[in-house]
């Protein structure tokens, strides 16, 4: 099954944001402070970013099994984690042409989807 355009949008989105902004990502990305408050926005906006993958995966693949959807979201995970360590990647690799990282992305998306 192919993935849908609208994951591969959401991929494109991403990494264009983030190589038009790139300044705003390293403070959410890279947690810098060992501040209570600072640890829990990055909990909540990465929870909030597995949620969302995992909503997608369950309405666009639903022959996958749901261990690894729920309660965790073991796959949403492999998706938020491979998207921000190549969004830090990139930060420090800014010679690396974006749609690299966006083929790259596609090829993790399209391999969950199989």
């Amino acid at each position: 099954m192919a993935a849908p355009s609208r994951i591969e949008a959401m991929i494109e989105a991403w990494f264009s944001h983030v190589e038009t902004h790139p300044y705003v990502w390293r403070m959410p990305l890279r947690d810098t402070t060992g501040d209570p408050e600072v640890q829990a926005l990055h909990a909540e906006l990465q929870g909030r970013q597995r949620a969302a993958d995992v909503a997608l995966l369950g309405e666009h693949a639903p022959h996958l099994p749901a261990a690894e959807l729920e309660p965790l979201g073991v796959l949403g995970e492999i998706i938020r984690a491979s998207l921000t360590g190549l969004a830090l990647w990139w930060l420090d690799h800014p010679e690396t042409p974006g749609s690299t990282l966006v083929a790259a992305m596609h090829r993790v998306v399209h391999g969950i989807w199989a």
